[in-house]
């Protein structure tokens, strides 16, 4: 029992001195996109601790609110429930903090999705409000891939219980943008979905710049344009360490 004791003493010293570098800011997660859509977050539902998500999307369905009360709605459901979304925010960057403090030099990012970002996903792309998983998200970035496995394998070990669901990003899984050699995440957050992304710091660096194109075309039925895509998939290439100079040949 004292053994146990002076352990747990050990690691909330270790938690208490950790150095990692901690970002909350909202507005640093923007250009990252985040994706994590066709499951049902919990939490949300009719009767449910968030369930006026799950009131409006039964209007929604039923046809019987329009786009103006929509938003107002979003806007109404936002600002009732921000101070407790913060809550479960600051438990999920504890979380990320917690298990990631073994590794050096990681950066990790927490903040909640802006109002700007949930309208425009429910009021104007039709997304599903229930199905919103990003709503509390992050990222936990390294200096090298090496240590972004091995702070997955120690995640999943450790936290079988908060995780729902784990998805690799591998070569040739987005033929459209090209994006890979990432991991993304659903962890509960006490019955609410939360995204994190695993990536190395080069990699979140070139996908915020990916991410500009792929707001550009998202909305498009078409796609992106074969440029468009070339240049996305040169900047994934890029960011994955692997040099490829197949766009600029093909601008030449």
């Amino acid at each position: 029992m004292a053994s146990l004791l002076r352990e747990y003493i050990e690691e909330e010293i270790a938690f208490a001195l950790d150095d990692s570098m901690m970002f909350e800011n909202d507005e640093l997660l923007e250009e990252i996109e985040f994706v994590f859509e066709g499951l049902v977050n919990p939490a949300f539902m009719t009767g449910k601790e968030f369930g006026s998500f799950g009131d409006l999307d039964a209007k929604i369905k039923k046809g019987s609110i329009d786009k103006d009360k929509i938003l107002s709605t979003i806007q109404t459901i936002y600002d009732n429930n921000k101070s407790k979304l913060n809550a479960l925010k600051k438990e999920f960057s504890n979380f990320l903090k917690k298990n990631s403090r073994k590794f050096k030099n990681q950066e990790i990012y927490a903040q909640l999705k802006s109002l700007d970002s949930l309208k425009d996903k429910v009021g104007n792309r039709g997304k599903s409000i229930i199905e919103i998983n990003d709503l509390i998200r992050g990222a936990v970035v390294f200096d090298t891939k090496d240590d972004a496995d091995k702070f997955m394998q120690d995640l999943v070990r450790k936290n079988k219980d908060k995780i729902v669901e784990i998805e690799e990003k591998e070569k040739g899984s987005d033929p459209e943008y090209g994006y890979y050699g990432a991991y993304h995440l659903l962890i509960d957050i006490q019955g609410v979905y939360a995204e994190v992304q695993v990536m190395t710091k080069t990699l979140w660096k070139q996908k915020k710049k990916a991410g500009k194109i792929y707001d550009t075309f998202r909305s498009n039925p078409s796609g992106p344009t074969k440029q468009a895509s070339q240049m996305s998939k040169q900047i994934f290439n890029r960011g994955n360490r692997v040099e490829s100079f197949e766009y600029f040949e093909d601008l030449e």
